[in-house]
């Protein structure tokens, strides 16, 4: 089966067709889609879409690092409670971005250190953001010992060594439409590096959108293209390729096998 493991369907881009883009992804054969928050507000959003489409959308819920600012005690409660909720399967997306800064470091790195602590306390994975910010998020990681909970590097733009270091770690590697670029040479050498039973795919949808799509809004069918470039560069049938990367979603969201058989 084919799914996306990391999208933002409450972005406002989907507010004029969001039903039609998740009928078109269900009806293309995407039979399970992560909605990803982002703060209290995205992150409720998205437990209401999962209660909206049982067993087809699950919510992980989360402070990103742009929203840090904005985190507080009271937002900290109100994620602690939201993850025992049966359809949330993970904290996120948390994490540093070092490239716009939309919130002091040190403010981004004391919100990830307490979103870490809370997956360890709660016994939840976590979907980390890391750009520009390697080094920084590994010692963090360290430190929190967020080996002992594991989780995913969504959109995974690094180097080889960085690959091999997180899945060193425990830490599943998802890879979205910049796979598909033309450009694309160290990114692709990351794919065909990662372990095949650590590898995720994801749309991070409406951004990013893959190869034949690109600079348009994206959306969760767009997934299969991700896959189709990871089937290439694995040398591996899609068909045997979509059993392995399911195989892999279960073990990095471990809640999903409440819903499977």
């Amino acid at each position: 089966m084919f799914f996306d493991s990391h999208l933002h369907l409450e972005n406002e881009s989907f507010e004029s067709d969001r039903e039609e883009v998740i009928k078109r992804a269900l009806d293309g054969g995407i039979d399970l889609m992560i909605n990803v928050g982002s703060d209290l507000e995205t992150s409720v959003k998205s437990v209401e879409l999962s209660n909206e489409y049982i067993g087809k959308i699950f919510a992980v819920v989360g402070y990103h690092p742009h929203e840090a600012k904005f985190f507080n005690e009271g937002s900290y409660k109100a994620i602690k409670d939201l993850t025992f909720l049966k359809n949330v399967l993970a904290i996120g997306e948390i994490g540093l971005d070092y490239h716009y800064d939309y919130s002091p470091r040190d403010v981004q790195m004391d919100c990830f250190r307490k979103q870490l602590r809370l997956a360890g306390e709660v016994g939840l994975p976590v979907v980390i953001h890391m750009r520009e910010a390697t080094k920084d998020t590994i010692d963090i990681l360290e430190e929190t010992n967020a080996q002992a909970i594991g989780g995913v590097f969504h959109c995974f733009s690094g180097s080889v060594d960085t690959m091999k270091r997180l899945v060193s770690m425990n830490f599943f590697i998802s890879f979205a439409g910049p796979i598909t670029f033309s450009n694309s040479h160290k990114l692709r050498d990351a794919v065909l590096e990662t372990p095949i039973d650590r590898i995720l795919s994801e749309t991070d949808s409406p951004f990013l959108a893959p190869v034949p799509y690109r600079g348009k809004r994206n959306e969760p069918s767009n997934v299969k293209e991700v896959v189709k470039t990871i089937s290439l560069i694995k040398k591996i049938e899609i068909a045997d390729l979509e059993k392995m990367l399911y195989k892999n979603l279960l073990n990095a969201f471990p809640k999903l096998k409440l819903f499977k058989n």
